[in-house]
């Protein structure tokens, strides 16, 4: 039996979808954990690679030190020119930009902080960390409505990393 990384056993539906698969690229926004949580770590055990991006102020630190193939990034995934205020909880995978999540969560769990912070699109961010031979944003085969909005990991059995190696700053 496979371990399941993710909250709900998505990963473990991935799996079954992309069976045979040895190499791809994921794209995780909101990824919150380099396996906590992680929809894209079962992946990573067996060899593929990605794009990890949340929010959170020093969340890429862990997937740095354990995700080392991996483009780790910190930025809110959004849309607009202004900050949004990011409110991070004492269950970091709750962390959001979500207005009224703070009010609706506020019995159960506490705001920790309020950070602003300036969105940045999606396809900006893949434009600018993501190998050129990269399906287009604007292809029939990866339409933009495929990767914007997005809230859960874009998973690639075909494409591969590019020959460089990753950058992992933000």
């Amino acid at each position: 039996m496979e371990i399941s990384y993710s909250q709900e056993g998505e990963d473990r539906v991935l799996q079954r979808i992309f069976d045979g698969k040895s190499v791809g690229l994921y794209v995780d926004v909101g990824a919150h954990h380099p396996f906590r949580f992680s929809n894209t770590f079962a992946f990573y055990m067996k060899g593929w690679s990605g794009v990890n991006i949340d929010a959170t102020p020093g969340s890429m630190a862990l997937f740095r030190k354990h995700r080392p193939r991996d483009i780790n990034l910190e930025h809110l995934v959004g849309d607009g020119d202004e900050p949004l205020s990011f409110t991070i909880f004492d269950e970091p995978a709750l962390n959001s930009a979500e207005v009224g999540r703070d009010a609706a969560l506020s019995d159960r769990y506490t705001v920790i902080e309020r950070v602003s912070i300036a969105p940045r699109r999606l396809d900006n961010i893949l434009d600018e960390w993501l190998p050129p031979a990269r399906p287009s944003t604007s292809s029939p085969s990866m339409p933009r409505e495929a990767i914007w909005p997005c809230s859960a990991p874009m998973i690639s059995p075909d494409t591969g990393p590019g020959s460089s190696s990753p950058r992992t700053e933000a």
